[in-house]
């Protein structure tokens, strides 16, 4: 059987509630998933209801970012225990940058000549934490642009005229808060940075405890570096579609990768470790 371990729900930038999310997986024949939004646990609650109901097996996570040696770098956290207080704290000061980061590219769309409401943002997010893709789908639904990857080349890329740096946490500061929330701490799509055996190795020393192996992004040969990598390193391996629902240009990708579901086991064990570790203390 396969799993999914990389999905993204309505509580931050995919377009499937958290319901809708566990009914295909479970469709799918899937025997696992993780629900890994952006910066919030809002979607994890549901999400382990919905789950239950169709017997599936369910896995908290979330998705974090940060800046190491001047790349933003994604980190997904797992099993962590989501009312644990500094993270959350964490959570709520990354949330509410990227409200300001928002409001920020509305004004420099103005600036450009692009008049787009703020209420037009808000309506799209529905109280979600906000992002550029809610920015994106908000210029879609005016007319500006005709599809998302339209809004991000002419205007929210890093080249574009309404382009804001996003506030980012500490790497070494994810792990921590991770590992202090009983979670265990996977580099996110490491292809997507170039990322190899020296970065991964220094990442480690500092607190890494998986690679995602398995992305939609990664060729098979990406698949059989980073297999060679954990091995090597004596990392642990996690993967998913890092679905989205309809809002990247791949459509629903849920449970499209052959991803076994014995990789399951160690990082629930590596996770049993580090709340070990911190009961200890």
């Amino acid at each position: 059987m396969t799993v999914d371990l990389h999905l993204h729900t309505i509580a931050s930038d995919g377009t499937m509630t958290p319901t809708e999310l566990v009914a295909m997986a479970a469709k799918q024949g899937l025997s696992a998933i993780a629900i890994t939004d952006h910066d919030t646990f809002a979607g994890i609650s549901e999400g382990r209801a919905a789950a239950k109901a169709q017997r599936l097996e369910f896995i908290p996570g979330v998705e974090l970012s940060a800046y190491f040696r001047g790349e933003d770098v994604h980190v997904l956290g797992y099993f962590v225990d989501e009312h644990d207080q500094l993270l959350n704290t964490k959570l709520k000061q990354l949330r509410e940058s990227r409200e300001l980061r928002a409001h920020r590219i509305v004004e420099k769309l103005s600036t450009a000549g692009v008049n787009l409401p703020w209420a037009a943002v808000e309506n799209v997010a529905q109280g979600d934490a906000l992002g550029r893709p809610h920015v994106a789908h908000a210029l879609v639904q005016q007319g500006v642009v005709q599809t998302i990857s339209e809004a991000f080349e002419r205007y929210l890329g890093r080249d574009g005229p309404a382009y804001v740096p996003k506030f980012v946490l500490d790497l070494e500061d994810i792990f921590d808060v991770v590992h202090g929330a009983g979670g265990i701490a996977s580099l996110a799509h490491p292809a997507h940075w170039g990322v190899g055996i020296e970065t991964i190795t220094t990442l480690k020393d500092r607190g890494l405890d998986a690679v995602e192996v398995w992305h939609i992004d990664h060729t098979p040969d990406d698949v059989e570096g980073y297999l060679e990598i954990a091995r090597k390193l004596g990392l642990l391996i996690t993967g998913g579609s890092d679905c989205h629902g309809l809002r990247k240009k791949q459509g629903v990708v849920l449970g499209t990768l052959d991803i076994p579901d014995d990789i399951v086991g160690p990082l629930f064990e590596r996770a049993k470790e580090i709340r070990a570790g911190r009961q200890d203390h």
